[in-house]
């Protein structure tokens, strides 16, 4: 995890899958089709918390993937 000054926290792919209930594949498949805004960093890709929150609401074109009682991403 990346957290700077005035800048949203930033997971890698293997931070987020504990997060969202996907793979490392899934997810990494979804920044590939653009789905999912993420940014590559050399070899590592980041994802916000903001773009991690969306995907879980559903709110990127892909179905929800947390039920609405989850804590994971309530913070």
């Amino acid at each position: 995890m990346i957290k700077m000054d005035n800048a949203p926290t930033m997971y890698t792919i293997e931070e987020a899958t504990g997060i969202v209930p996907l793979s490392y594949q899934s997810i990494r498949k979804l920044i590939l089709k653009g789905t999912l805004d993420a940014h590559k960093v050399g070899r590592t890709w980041y994802i916000s918390e903001d773009a991690l929150r969306e995907l879980a609401l559903g709110r990127t074109g892909s179905p929800s993937v947390v039920s609405s009682d989850s804590e994971a991403l309530k913070r």
